[in-house]
């Protein structure tokens, strides 16, 4: 995995989430962890937040970066604030 988790920053109804460190980069983001193992209801929020994320130019928005598939789990990574 090309990123360092550091610290569990929060817990909610559909995964975790860790501050984590860049390795190449050193750059701070945000890595949303969920398993894909639910309800199909959950699986179509998980895509219509990954929608939103990705498409939005709003400021005032944490900006998406990527999301990857690790250990069978979905991995949202965003900017860090």
């Amino acid at each position: 995995m090309e990123y360092v988790i550091l610290d569990e920053i929060g817990k909610g109804s559909y995964g975790c989430v860790f501050k984590a460190r860049h390795r190449e980069t050193g750059t701070i983001y945000a890595i949303k962890r969920m398993s894909l193992r639910t309800s199909p209801y959950e699986k179509l929020c998980v895509i219509n937040e990954l929608r939103i994320l990705a498409s939005h130019k709003c400021p005032f928005i944490i900006a998406f970066k990527t999301a990857f598939m690790f250990s069978n789990m979905l991995h949202i990574v965003t900017e860090y604030a």
